[in-house]
């Protein structure tokens, strides 16, 4: 069942850090998006923007990440954690300005609801459940399954609003 853990409800919302950091929580499978996001977080680096992307998860497309981040030359900007725990999920959202979901395949994505209980926005996808959770302009952005551009745009309007206007 789709639900969160009574820590998430229980904790306060943080107002957005004043923070460069962005997560993604997801394994590391083809419908996660990890490679498009890669991609295209090289491209905002390319733009000149200053971001740290850390990935919690883990699984079978560890090695093709590694490869393109590489392939990107953001080695310094990108880290894989692996697994995290509950508690660990929600000391990462809490330190990050907003949560990063480029997948291709979801239901209702517990991760983003975790990320809205502790007040921080999120970029989806426009596929299966992720539109009923996010508002595209008002608590997140919603891009097309697959679209490095629109990903890259995404991200680079994430890391230039002010953190007031993220939360």
């Amino acid at each position: 069942r789709c639900g969160l853990d009574a820590a998430f409800l229980e904790a306060a919302a943080r107002p957005v850090p004043e923070t460069r950091r962005l997560l993604l929580v997801a394994a590391f499978t083809e419908q996660k998006g990890h490679l498009l996001l890669v991609k295209a977080l090289g491209r905002v680096a390319m733009s000149g923007r200053d971001f740290e992307m850390l990935f919690a998860g883990d699984g079978p497309l560890r090695s093709a990440i590694e490869t393109e981040i590489r392939n990107q030359g953001i080695e310094s900007r990108v880290k894989l954690l692996g697994w995290q725990t509950n508690a660990q999920v929600r000391e990462l959202l809490t330190g990050s300005r907003a949560l990063i979901m480029p997948s291709f395949a979801e239901n209702l994505p517990v991760a983003m609801m975790e990320a809205f209980a502790l007040g921080r926005p999120v970029l989806g996808t426009y596929i299966a459940g992720v539109p009923e959770l996010v508002e595209n302009g008002v608590n997140g952005w919603l891009v097309p399954a697959g679209n490095v551009d629109a990903i890259a745009d995404a991200v680079t309007a994430i890391l230039d609003a002010h953190p007031d206007r993220l939360t």
